[in-house]
């Protein structure tokens, strides 16, 4: 199976899904509180899940990270990391969301690689052609698919 046949099926998979799930997780958070909310939720129906860190230790955050991945597996589901292209790479996240404040779309492209996707939360570089899909309010956008998005905590 060649890369393109490779991504659009990834993208079937991460773009059919009924809702996204967005967590902003900060150092004080519970991590077994976290990821009880996450598997209640994942356990109704697969999502797309969308991980935002901030004020927390890269150590502690790939920690983390790796355990929602798992869960994403676990549960048919798609992750994405915000802004992070290291950590989408090194997790094996399906994809980041990038905002204007972060890398480029190409800068991200070199580091996740072909087959991660890469998003915007805002318009102005949505014609980049290293970007698949963009932020919309609380929507996810790609090719037609919509898909809600729901603060998980």
């Amino acid at each position: 199976m060649n890369d393109l046949m490779k991504k659009s099926l990834i993208k079937l998979k991460l773009f059919s899904k009924q809702r996204a799930l967005k967590m902003v997780v900060s150092g004080t958070c519970r991590e077994d509180n976290l990821l009880d909310s996450l598997a209640s939720e994942l356990v109704k129906t697969p999502a797309v899940i969308i991980v935002d860190f901030c004020n927390m230790f890269d150590k502690d955050a790939l920690i983390l990270l790796e355990k929602i991945k798992y869960m994403s597996q676990e549960f048919d589901s798609s992750l994405l990391v915000c802004n992070r292209a290291d950590f989408c790479f090194l997790c094996g996240a399906d994809g980041i969301i990038l905002s204007d404040n972060s890398i480029t779309p190409h800068q991200a492209r070199d580091i996740v690689g072909e087959l991660a996707f890469i998003g915007m939360e805002s318009s102005d570089k949505i014609s980049d052609s290293h970007v698949d899909f963009c932020i919309s309010g609380r929507v996810l956008v790609a090719d037609g698919y919509k898909v809600g998005i729901t603060d998980l905590v």
